[in-house]
């Protein structure tokens, strides 16, 4: 990928001859490398430097390189990696335009390889600014590779060599300590190429150096610098080490990185010390941060926890000293299935939190159309091997998932299903209605709560479920309550979501009864399982109608079309009306994207209507 790189910098908008100074540094490779960037130095020996280094890491190869640069700005890009045509100018522009008010600029990182190319973070594209700091302290989503810097600031710098990584992050802070700003130029792009052995921007990563070196390293130093006057840290650098740290306290045995007892305890020494200059209130307030981080980092700073009740209320709270790591009653419950067969309504769910499962349990509710109640335990589930397991912070118990599944009979019975979330514990029990949530695929979502199957209708009314005969009036009212939602929250490609609910509530009536089976292998070509399938079941009479998707401009749709009339193109308009209605999807492949024709177009409008 090195001539891609290198020619990414050449062909820029900005005349490279007159402009631009590539500064490579060769650690000793053992590919074409040195061939490769010698024709370029032949061919541009007033812009090409080439330093010869032996391979002592990356940060030391970056030292070597600080003295031989001529340009005003600077960027250390990487080998794999690409600029977009115009970023240079974009880069050269903004400096000049904002020159007193920043030292580093910043442009958007795009994730690329053969299959996808995706942006890293969340950017306000098309935009140029100026990042004010401590105004914006979680505006820290600057990476160092798409950072173009000062010539004056990095030369008097230098990239610690002790760091197995991040000694470019604490250069850049320290850059950024001078004026508390950045530039966002947002019109541009750097392209990072995803490699499997490429961990730059891969969330997890770990070694055992991060949690020695990187302690006296990078935390320490980056605190004691970035101290004012009355000894507090900004609020941005609180941002950028609490979410360094996040990685780190995700470790579920440190015994797996530290192999001795003295090791383990300088590691907690440190981590106390560090967590001490973290404000409360502002990891609070981090958006970037996830809930059971954030509450970690200030129970390690408090070395306190405890639990309050209210019975009178129903509340339980999770305390660390004041600050509220939790309100049980706040928690949702949220499910990952409701459906309805042979007269039973199944639920599968989950309660996430921060509170122990042996304290917790879920009951589920149901009262009949005279008043009756009857409650009927969960059976409770683990899934260990997936990322909804209950987990370990530095070997202390923290991140719970409560996972359930109930079945409940109705059959032609009208009535209601409430689930409550229940605390017991050291003799108190307090019975908590906690808010209803879904998951995606669950069979209901936020903006439709509610599905109808087999003349029945289930239909979600603040925290309960109502089971009902179906009908097409209490349809319309949920439908329109629907559509104002999509229409308030501005949900992406809502008018498109809205145009095929007003369809399928039109055609419903004529529908509903119909019996329709979809058959698809991919939607590219077909000649496997379900196409077989498919010739055999249009022959058999049992009054379903089947379809065989596959893409218009497939050299298998006219041979099929040929055999039999209900061959439908696939993402077609018909395809998403008859997706809305069929009884069953028949694949040769497991594939969501393939199954959904909406799937990329906010799955949550479609969610239950199917």
């Amino acid at each position: 990928y090195l001539k891609e790189t290198i020619n990414s910098i050449i062909n820029q908008t900005l005349d490279f001859k007159k402009n631009t100074q590539i500064i490579f540094v060769d650690n000793e490779s053992l590919d074409d490398s040195k061939t490769i960037i010698e024709e370029y130095k032949e061919k541009y020996p007033e812009n090409i430097k080439i330093l010869y280094k032996k391979n002592e890491g990356v940060a030391s190869s970056r030292n070597f390189a600080l003295k031989h640069i001529e340009g005003e700005y600077v960027n250390f890009i990487e080998a794999n990696d690409t600029l977009s045509k115009n970023a240079l100018k974009e880069v050269f522009g903004f400096f000049n335009e904002n020159k007193n008010e920043v030292d580093v600029v910043n442009i958007p990182v795009s994730i690329f390889n053969k299959e996808f190319s995706k942006y890293l973070f969340d950017y306000d594209l098309n935009q140029k600014k100026v990042i004010h700091l401590n105004k914006n302290p979680q505006k820290t989503n600057l990476t160092f590779y798409s950072s173009f810097i000062k010539k004056e600031h990095i030369q008097n710098s230098r990239f610690d060599t002790d760091l197995a990584n991040s000694s470019e992050k604490l250069v850049l802070c320290r850059i950024l300590l001078n004026k508390h700003t950045y530039g966002s130029v947002n019109t541009c792009t750097y392209h990072f190429r995803q490699r499997n052995s490429d961990n730059r921007f891969i969330e997890n990563t770990i070694t055992n150096r991060d949690l020695t070196e990187k302690f006296k390293f990078f935390f320490i130093p980056l605190i004691k610098s970035s101290k004012n006057d009355d000894a507090q840290v900004p609020e941005f650098i609180q941002h950028i080490v609490a979410y360094e740290l996040e990685t780190i306290v995700k470790i579920e045995k440190l015994e797996d990185y530290l192999e001795t007892d003295e090791k383990i305890e300088e590691f907690w020494k440190y981590l106390t010390q560090i967590v001490q200059i973290l404000d409360e209130d502002f990891i609070h307030s981090d958006k970037n941060l996830t809930d059971s981080i954030k509450s970690f980092l200030i129970y390690i700073k408090n070395k306190e926890f405890h639990i309050e009740i209210n019975k009178e209320k129903n509340k339980v709270f999770l305390l660390s000293n004041n600050y509220e790591i939790t309100k049980l009653q706040n928690h949702l419950i949220r499910f990952d299935i409701v459906d309805l067969k042979y007269g039973i309504l199944n639920f599968t769910g989950s309660v996430h939190s921060r509170c122990d499962n042996k304290a917790i349990s879920v009951e589920a509710v149901k009262k009949d159309k005279n008043g009756n109640k009857t409650i009927y335990h969960v059976k409770t589930l683990e899934y260990p091997t997936t990322m909804r397991r209950n987990k370990k912070y530095l070997g202390i118990p923290w991140d719970f998932y409560y996972h359930f599944d109930v079945s409940i009979p109705v059959y032609d019975d009208k009535c209601e299903i409430s689930f409550r979330l229940v605390y017991e514990e050291n003799s108190e029990k307090v019975i908590l209605n906690n808010p209803i949530g879904f998951r995606e695929f669950s069979g209901m979502s936020f903006i439709n709560k509610y599905f109808v199957k087999d003349s029945k209708m289930l239909y979600l009314k603040k925290y309960t479920f109502i089971y009902t005969s179906f009908s097409y009036l209490k349809m319309l009212e949920l439908e329109i309550i629907s559509i104002i939602k999509i229409l308030i929250k501005k949900e992406k490609f809502g008018l498109e979501g809205i145009f095929y609910k007003i369809v399928r509530f039109i055609l419903f009536p004529f529908m509903k009864n119909k019996k329709i089976w979809l058959f698809i292998d991919r939607n590219t070509f077909a000649d496997d399982n379900a196409e077989h399938l498919f010739k055999y079941s249009v022959k058999q009479h049992d009054g379903i109608d089947k379809y065989f998707l596959i893409n218009k401009d497939s050299p298998d749709y006219k041979r099929l079309k040929k055999i039999d009339r209900h061959i439908v193109p696939y993402g077609s308009f018909k395809h998403k009306i008859l997706h809305l209605f069929t009884d069953k999807f028949i694949s040769s492949q497991v594939n969501k994207s393939l199954s959904n024709p909406f799937i990329l177009r906010n799955n949550y409008i479609y969610e239950g209507l199917s």
